[in-house]
């Protein structure tokens, strides 16, 4: 047996990324999975991926998806509970990024941010939570470093995890009657198409600089953080509730860096 049998599971933002990393992770611990994008190529290419590292057949299912969208949101859930019959787990993952400073973010920029890395999360959460009233479940957002310290020049990025942060303290309080944990995970600098794009001006001095950030030595790698997301939903941390876990290098440990 592995940690995840049995369980179902949706991860938002599953075509790319920490959310494909997850996916997969999930997998091979034997979730069945519901890889949900906005790109839905991206996400089929996930299901490929799976399969090919011995997923059985329809464990792992590409689903297109906007969080941003309530009715899509609650569609996801509906249809994951007619096709497996619950859900256990949701991975609400999708996240984009603007880059610069504050005085020249748009506001079109700054609200797209939000909708996605907040409101998506808050609908993702509204109703999983709704699904996993009877019998339990595993809320897990991914936030950020960025949201427990400023970091400039990402004045919408930032602040959108640290909002994610503290709604997941609200999902763990308002879901502890129900025996519903959620966590928030915290990654710093990993090598995803969002970092990639951040850098795309000068990648060579942009990611030394990045690593320098890092006491570890090194960006983290998507399979770092899935590690920990494949804890967080297993039975083996059913007692952990309300947090946000820096998966960080030591990134936020002190003046080390």
């Amino acid at each position: 047996m592995t940690r995840l049998d049995g369980k179902v599971a949706i991860v938002t933002g599953g075509g790319s990324g920490l959310g494909r990393a997850i996916s997969l992770r999930y997998a091979s611990e034997g979730a069945h999975v519901i890889a949900a994008d906005v790109n839905e190529a991206g996400a089929q290419e996930t299901v490929r991926l799976a399969t090919e590292q011995g997923a059985k057949a329809d464990q792992v299912v590409a689903r297109m998806l906007d969080v941003t969208d309530e009715q899509a949101c609650s569609a996801a859930v509906d249809a994951t509970l007619a096709q497996f019959g619950k859900l256990d787990v949701m991975v609400a993952n999708a996240g984009i990024g603007t880059f610069g400073p504050l005085a020249t973010l748009a506001l079109a920029d700054w609200q797209r941010v939000l909708d996605v890395n907040l409101t998506g999360v808050f609908l993702c959460a509204k109703y999983a939570f709704r699904a996993m009233q009877d019998h339990g479940g595993c809320f897990i957002a991914t936030a950020s470093v960025a949201g427990m310290e400023g970091t400039p020049n990402l004045g919408a990025y930032g602040p959108s995890k640290a909002a994610v942060i503290q709604l997941v303290k609200t999902i763990a309080l308002e879901g502890a009657r129900y025996n519903i944990r959620a966590n928030a995970l915290c990654p710093v600098w990993t090598n995803t198409p969002m970092v990639d794009a951040m850098v795309a001006g000068n990648p060579e001095r942009g990611m030394e600089r990045l690593r320098h950030m890092v006491p570890l030595g090194r960006l983290g790698q998507p399979e770092d953080v899935a590690a920990v997301a494949a804890f967080l939903a297993s039975d083996e941390a059913a007692f952990l509730s309300g947090i946000a876990v820096p998966i960080d290098g030591a990134h936020t440990a002190g003046i080390g860096r």
